[in-house]
């Protein structure tokens, strides 16, 4: 009978335990809302497929905002946007191949990219090829940047 008690009293202090181990969340929230999900950095391989995403869909903003912090300072967005929207190729898709990474900071990313000439060589207008392009990123931050030649 005296086991009982004593198993008795421990559960009815587990019970009263278990709610305060729950409230100890130190995160400040109000009552309506949900717990964010902790989003983890995107890697190199992510960044640059989101970055040639942007560029196939002509979004000139959104592809200079991958440029390195030190890049985007020395160069307005609207001059950006007018040099890439006067480019010769006319981007038709690009898919991330692999990430070659000889620093923890800095890799080269191989891209295959198609697209259409559209430049002044008359003869080669319209043409539509596929090729490997590499790109400089390196890390900052704890993000990845795109860093253009």
């Amino acid at each position: 009978m005296k086991q009982n008690a004593i198993f008795s009293s421990r559960l009815w202090a587990l019970l009263l335990l278990v709610p305060l181990v729950g409230g100890c969340d130190r995160s400040p929230r109000s009552g309506n809302e949900e717990a964010k999900p902790v989003t983890k950095p995107l890697t190199v391989e992510e960044r640059a497929q989101q970055k040639w995403d942007a560029q196939v869909a002509r979004d000139w903003k959104k592809v200079y905002d991958f440029l390195t912090p030190a890049k985007r300072k020395v160069i307005a967005p609207e001059n950006f946007a007018g040099r890439m929207a006067a480019g010769a190729l006319d981007y038709q898709s690009a898919k991330v191949l692999e990430a070659k990474c000889p620093q923890e900071d800095s890799c080269t990313v191989a891209v295959e990219v198609t697209y259409i000439y559209n430049g002044r060589i008359a003869a080669m207008r319209g043409m539509k090829s596929t090729s490997r392009v590499e790109e400089r990123w390196i890390r900052s931050q704890g993000e990845w940047w795109f860093v253009p030649e």
